[in-house]
C-alpha cells in the first residue's frame, strides 16, 4: 500500500509540473500517460506472465468499458490540476473510496462494523474541513474545477469496481490482459480526440510532454499492479480507505515543501481527522 501510494503521488506530481511549467496538449498528453502506462503491463505480460493461454474474449467489455472510465478520470484529473489546488484536488479525488467501499459492502459482501460507519463519517468531515479557502479565490475554488473532481471521482471508482468485477469473473487469470486493453483503448480514445482538438503544435505537445509523460505512466502503471496485488489480499472496503490516507498524509508533505502551497488550520485538523477514520476501519 505504501508503494502503491508513493507511485501514485509520483504521477500526480509529473501531471502537476507539466501543467505548471506548459500550457494546452491536455487530451495529448493523458494519451501518452495511457499509453505508457499501458506499455508497462505490456513489458510485464511478455516477460512474467507465464499463463499467456487463458486470455479470452469474454474479458473485452469489461476492459473496453474500464478504458472509457479511465480516459474520461485521466483527463477529467488533468484539467482539475491545471485550474485547482494540488493537494486539495488529490485528496477529494481520492475519496471515491466511499463508492468503492460501499461496492464492497454491498454486492461482495464485505462486512461493516458500527465502529465501520463511524470511520466513513469521519472521513465525510475530513472532507468538508479540507475544502478550499472561504475566500474568492479562483484558484482554490471555481465550479469548473468542482465538476471536473465530481466526475473525476466517478469515473476513477467506475474504473476500480470495473477492475474488480473482472478479477472475481475471471479469479485474477486475466489481469494483465484486462490492463493492456482498457489502457490502449484510454490511448486511442485520447489520442484522437487530441489530433482534431489541437490546432498545430501537436509536435511540440509531444516532446514538451514525453518526459513527464512518461515519468506519470510508469508510475501508474506500477501504481495499477500494485493496486490488483492488494485487491487479493485485502477486502476493497479496507484496502481504499487505508490507501486514501496514505496518499493524504503524503500529499500534503509535497503540497508543502514541493509544490509550496499553505494550507489553513481546518484542513490540517481534517488531515489528522480522515487519518484517525483509517485506523478505526482497520480496527473494527
Amino acid at each position: 500500500m505504501l508503494a502503491a501510494t508513493a507511485f501514485g503521488l509520483v504521477e500526480s506530481t509529473a501531471i502537476k509540473k507539466y501543467n505548471t511549467k506548459y500550457d494546452g496538449g491536455g487530451f495529448l498528453f493523458t494519451a501518452m500517460v495511457s499509453f505508457f502506462s499501458m506499455l508497462f503491463f505490456l513489458l510485464r505480460y511478455l516477460i512474467t506472465d507465464s499463463e499467456k493461454g487463458d486470455f479470452t474474449l469474454r474479458i473485452l467489455p469489461y476492459a473496453f468499458i474500464a478504458g472509457v472510465f479511465y480516459c474520461t478520470a485521466s483527463f477529467l484529473t488533468y484539467i482539475a490540476l491545471q485550474i485547482g489546488p494540488f493537494a486539495i484536488s488529490i485528496l477529494i479525488l481520492s475519496y471515491g473510496i466511499v463508492i468503492t467501499s460501499l461496492y464492497g459492502i454491498l454486492f461482495l459482501n464485505e462486512k461493516i462494523s458500527y465502529l465501520g460507519c463511524i470511520g466513513f463519517g469521519l472521513i465525510i468531515i475530513s472532507l468538508f474541513l479540507l475544502r478550499g479557502r472561504d475566500d474568492n479565490e479562483s484558484k482554490s475554488f471555481s465550479y469548473k474545477w468542482l465538476i471536473c473532481i465530481a466526475l473525476s471521482v466517478f469515473c476513477s471508482s467506475g474504473f476500480s469496481i470495473v477492475t474488480k468485477m473482472q478479477q472475481v469473473t475471471f479469479s485474477d487469470s486475466v489481469n494483465n490482459e484486462f490492463k493492456i486493453i482498457s489502457l490502449a483503448v484510454s490511448a486511442t480514445i485520447l489520442l484522437i480526440v487530441g489530433a482534431f482538438n489541437t490546432k498545430g503544435g501537436m509536435k511540440r505537445i509531444l516532446k514538451t510532454g514525453a518526459p513527464y509523460s512518461f515519468m506519470a505512466g510508469m508510475s501508474n502503471g506500477a501504481n495499477n499492479m500494485l493496486g490488483m496485488l492488494i485487491n487479493t489480499m485485502v477486502p476493497l472496503s479496507i484496502s481504499s480507505p487505508t490507501r486514501s490516507v496514505m496518499k493524504t498524509l503524503l500529499t500534503f508533505a509535497v503540497a508543502y515543501f514541493v509544490i509550496r502551497e499553505r494550507f489553513l488550520p481546518r484542513q490540517l485538523i481534517g488531515v489528522l481527522l480522515s487519518t484517525v477514520a483509517v485506523i478505526i476501519i482497520n480496527v473494527a
